[in-house]
């Protein structure tokens, strides 16, 4: 919970150098959700730094600004322009991986294989034919005495 409270700080902070207009459109819950849970002294902290380095923020605060932003702040289209750019990037990463990972790459239908199998086949005959041969002898010095 104290991560989170950190976190909290961070996105208060990142809104109150917002425009005003930004904040009017969250809904109060979450403001005031924001406002409880974050942590004091971390926002302490974070007020006496002259600025804050976007670099430098918790992948989390991030997340959530993100959030933030695709849920309030854009404008209709601007969502749908987004959503459809998420998608997009969504299908190119996944054509990237089936192209990384395709079957018959994996499991490339090899005639080394078959020949394997008749290698063996015929290891099989040749130890098959060797036992054969044992007991023919076997058997015929057992016939002579």
């Amino acid at each position: 919970m104290k991560e989170l409270s950190k976190r909290l700080s961070e996105v208060e902070y990142v809104l109150k150098q917002m425009d005003m207009s930004y904040i009017e459109k969250l809904p109060d819950n979450i403001v005031e959700f924001i406002s409880d849970n974050k942590d004091y002294e971390y926002s302490e902290e974070l007020c006496n730094k002259k600025s804050l380095n976007m670099k430098k923020l918790h992948v989390d605060t991030v997340t959530i600004l993100t959030y933030l932003n695709m849920n309030f702040f854009l404008e209709p289209k601007e969502k749908e322009e987004l959503d459809l750019l998420i998608k997009q990037t969504q299908q190119e990463i996944e054509k990237r991986k089936e192209e990384q990972y395709k079957y018959d790459d994996l499991f490339p239908k090899n005639t080394n294989i078959d020949k394997l199998n008749e290698n063996k086949q015929l290891e099989e005959y040749r130890k098959q034919n060797w036992f054969s041969k044992l007991f023919a002898k076997l058997f015929r010095k057992t016939n002579h005495k």
